[in-house]
């Protein structure tokens, strides 16, 4: 696995999770809390990089089913949060 730090372009389609996604079938992760929710349920990054333009750092992680699933998840508990007034 590559750790060093690459630059991104070409970013499409926002995601609702703190990411986007790209035609590659990646999904460039901007939120620390959600790489580490993402980290602590099993996935694993392929790369970090940065943004060409903004310098942000990213988490890059394939696109899969399980990825999916552990994005709704997230989004589901951080609606409860918020619900809650936790967040």
């Amino acid at each position: 696995m590559a750790m060093g730090i690459t630059f991104a372009t070409n970013l499409t389609d926002k995601s609702d999770y703190g990411g986007f996604y790209v035609n590659n079938g990646n999904f460039y992760c901007y939120s620390t809390t959600l790489m580490h929710f993402l980290k602590a349920n099993g996935l694993r990054y392929e790369y970090v990089a940065r943004h060409n333009r903004t310098g942000n750092r990213m988490w890059v992680f394939k696109r899969t089913d399980r990825l999916r699933k552990l994005l709704d998840e997230y989004d589901a508990r951080k609606a409860q949060a918020k619900r809650e007034g936790r967040l």
